[in-house]
């Protein structure tokens, strides 16, 4: 009996120190709720054993924290078209089948233009919602744009998006949800569009995309 909960403790504490490899770097997978096991109320048997370390193992995997990062910044090369500086697609479910209900998907991107006349737009997305920050300001402008989805029984609920800039106030908007997590292929985005066709007119320093549970 003892042996079986070190074990499930143990397995708890190396799965919450997991590292996983991703396309724009690793991630650091964060516990959150783990459950504890009262050893006064549940018995933890070789025939039930696998069960509370699957429960314990889904509760690990919903990966709270980081999904996504720009390990390099990101500047635009010539044209005018949108350019897509960084972007994360969300699985329908996360690791072992948990669902992504109950969490709030946080999502920052920020940078800088070039010291010209020059008109940048950045512009952050999840899914088919977006909003535009439009930087006109003749000078090596600061600029950040975020987004904060609350998920409701794997549907979008509510978009929050809040562009800033430091020529001008910040902006808020809310959007209702039109996207389907539960359907797959949900993209979280930043992109640059220049006005004027010409290299490195927008950069963009950083950008994350974060599960809060």
């Amino acid at each position: 009996m003892k042996r079986a909960l070190l074990a499930t403790a143990a397995l708890g504490v190396v799965l919450a120190g997991s590292i996983i490899g991703g396309a724009l770097g690793p991630t650091l997978v964060k516990a959150g709720n783990v459950p504890l096991i009262n050893t006064a109320t549940t018995a933890v048997e070789p025939a039930n054993l696998a069960a509370h370390l699957n429960a314990l193992t889904q509760r690990v995997n919903q990966n709270i924290g980081q999904l996504a990062f720009l390990g390099t910044p990101f500047s635009t090369a010539t044209g005018t078209s949108e350019q897509v500086a960084a972007s994360y697609t969300l699985p329908p479910t996360l690791q072992s089948g948990v669902g992504w209900t109950g969490f709030i998907l946080h999502q920052r991107c920020w940078g800088t233009r070039a010291n010209n006349a020059d008109v940048v737009t950045a512009k952050i997305y999840f899914g088919a919602q977006s909003q535009s920050l439009v930087i006109t300001a003749s000078a090596a402008t600061a600029w950040d744009a975020e987004s904060w989805t609350v998920i409701n029984a794997n549907a979008v609920n509510n978009t929050e998006f809040k562009m800033n800039n430091t020529a001008v106030a910040p902006a808020m908007t809310n959007a209702a949800g039109t996207d389907s997590i539960s359907g797959g292929a949900v993209v979280m985005k930043c992109t640059i569009t220049d006005g004027t066709s010409a290299a490195a007119d927008g950069i963009v320093n950083g950008w994350y995309v974060e599960a809060i549970h």
